[in-house]
């Protein structure tokens, strides 16, 4: 063959991904950081007590739906895989910020308070900083900065 002889290219692409999983890798993220930030005071629901957690401690299913995607990638499981874990990270902002007004000491309100805007943000595409003004503000109607 020459180099001026034509040439065949076939080039194949992979199916489309599954719905779902633009913004995924930042929500997992988030999972793990909020949930780190909890096992700082040893309060991440469902960790130690899943059997009592009644959603199943979404946390910890979210923050380690990395290794359960990697397992299930390649697999008519996979697009199931990344739906559950959008479904249990719902859950777990929800469960978190239960427990951010619920809590009884200070510090643990604070600390899953941070963790709730950690997951938050991420829900929304905002830093955590940002999910307090926008609290601040459908509080009073003015930034938490403006007195």
């Amino acid at each position: 063959s020459r180099t001026t002889d034509p040439a065949r290219v076939v080039a194949t692409f992979e199916p489309h991904p599954p719905a779902g999983l633009d913004g995924l890798k930042g929500l997992l993220a988030a999972s793990r950081r909020a949930k780190a930030a909890l096992n700082l005071r040893r309060m991440a629901p469902g960790e130690h007590s899943s059997h009592l957690d009644p959603l199943g401690a979404p946390l910890a299913y979210v923050a380690s739906a990395p290794d359960l995607l990697a397992s299930a990638a390649g697999s008519p499981a996979f697009a199931a895989t990344v739906a559950k874990a959008r479904l249990r990270y719902a859950a777990a902002a929800k469960e978190i910020g239960n427990l951010a007004a619920n809590a009884t000491k200070d510090a643990d309100k604070l600390r899953a308070m941070y963790a709730s805007e950690i997951l938050e943000a991420a829900r929304a595409g905002l830093a955590p900083q940002q999910v307090q003004v926008e609290r601040a503000r459908a509080r009073t109607g003015r930034p938490s900065w403006v007195t």
